[in-house]
């Protein structure tokens, strides 16, 4: 072989596998960037379905708060102004168990605590004849404040 048959073997050759390894390459790279937007897709569309799941619950959660607040709100000023004479303990009865029933379906457990305690106020100002006011609002500040808290509004 003359060096410059040599030469140009060699030439051949790299080039030969330099071509190759330029096409590799160029495949190789168009194949990652697929595959990326592929699975950049599926993560996408998981993350949008769990926030909307979220955001669903959430109002849903807050539909549930404004419906069994709403009673809670017409009983105590029954109480507060007397409707008919005042409410008697067997109306509120019916009335606190059914917020209770409501709230326990999904509220946790430092909501109900809270309601329980504002609905143990309630039952002390009307057994007594003498609603502590102030006490039964500091009570309903400290229940809402748990609700906010359960549904991520900040407290103050």
């Amino acid at each position: 072989m003359e060096p410059g048959e040599l030469t140009s073997a060699i030439a051949f050759l790299v080039g030969s596998v330099g071509g190759a390894s330029i096409l590799i390459l160029g495949l190789s790279s168009w194949l990652g960037k697929v595959w990326a937007s592929r699975i950049l897709e599926k993560d996408r569309a998981t993350y949008q379905a769990m926030m909307t799941t979220t955001i669903e619950g959430h109002r849903d959660k807050v539909s549930l708060y404004q419906k069994a607040i709403t009673p809670l709100i017409d009983m105590m000023v029954d109480i507060r102004h007397g409707k008919d004479g005042g409410l008697s303990l067997r109306e509120y009865d019916r009335k606190r168990l059914q917020i209770l029933g409501e709230l326990s379906i999904f509220a946790p457990r430092a909501v109900l605590d809270e309601y329980r305690t504002l609905v143990h106020t309630l039952i002390e100002g009307i057994q007594s004849g003498k609603l502590p006011w102030e006490r039964v609002q500091e009570q309903c500040h400290k229940f809402l404040d748990v609700v906010r808290k359960d549904v991520n509004i900040a407290a103050d």
